[in-house]
C-alpha cells in the first residue's frame, strides 16, 4: 500500500489501523471484498483486504507483502453518489476521504443530500472493479484483523 499521512479526517477507532499499519494507509492494491448497504440508517459497510510492502522483491520479481489484514469500514449517515463495476477483482487504487469543505463537488450532488448533516466525502477509486464516491456524516474502523495472503482469518 502506499503510505499516506494520518488522515484528517476523524475515524473512529482509527488506531486499529495504524496500529498495525504505523499511518492511515491509502489501501492502494487492496482487495474490495464486500459491501453493504443498509437504509435505516443509512450506512455503508466495506470489507477490504489490504496489506503493505515492505519495497523488497523476491527472486521471483514480487513484492514481499506484510501485514496482511482484513479491514471493515463503517460510513454512517451516507448520501450514495455512485457505486459501480463490483465484480470479482475490485482491486483499491486508492481510498480517500475528506470533508467537504476541502475539496469542490458537484453542485446538484451537493444538493441532493437528503442527510443534512453530511461532513465528509469518500472515493474509491479502482485498478479494477468497483468505484464510488459518497457523502457521509461519521465513519468507524469495527474491525482490523490479521488474515493470510488470500484474505482468509488467521485461527
Amino acid at each position: 500500500m502506499l503510505r499516506t499521512n494520518d488522515s484528517t479526517v476523524p475515524i473512529e477507532n482509527a488506531e486499529a489501523v495504524t496500529s498495525i499499519f504505523g499511518y492511515w494507509p491509502s489501501f492502494h492494491d487492496g482487495y474490495l471484498l464486500s459491501v453493504l448497504l443498509e437504509a435505516c440508517e443509512p450506512s455503508l459497510t466495506m470489507k477490504i483486504h489490504c496489506f503493505d510492502s515492505s519495497g523488497k522483491v523476491d527472486d521471483k520479481g514480487y513484492y514481499d507483502l506484510q501485514n496482511h489484514t482484513l479491514t471493515t469500514l463503517r460510513f454512517q449517515g451516507i448520501a450514495l453518489e455512485y457505486l459501480s463495476h463490483f465484480n470479482e477483482g475490485n482491486i483499491i487504487a486508492a481510498l480517500e476521504l475528506s470533508g467537504i469543505d476541502d475539496e469542490p463537488l458537484d453542485e446538484e450532488f451537493v444538493r441532493s443530500f437528503i442527510i443534512p448533516d453530511v461532513r465528509f466525502h469518500a472515493t474509491l477509486s479502482s485498478s479494477y472493479g468497483c468505484i464510488a464516491s459518497f457523502g457521509y456524516v461519521s465513519a468507524i474502523v469495527l474491525s482490523a484483523v490479521p488474515c493470510d495472503a488470500e484474505g482468509n482469518l488467521l485461527s
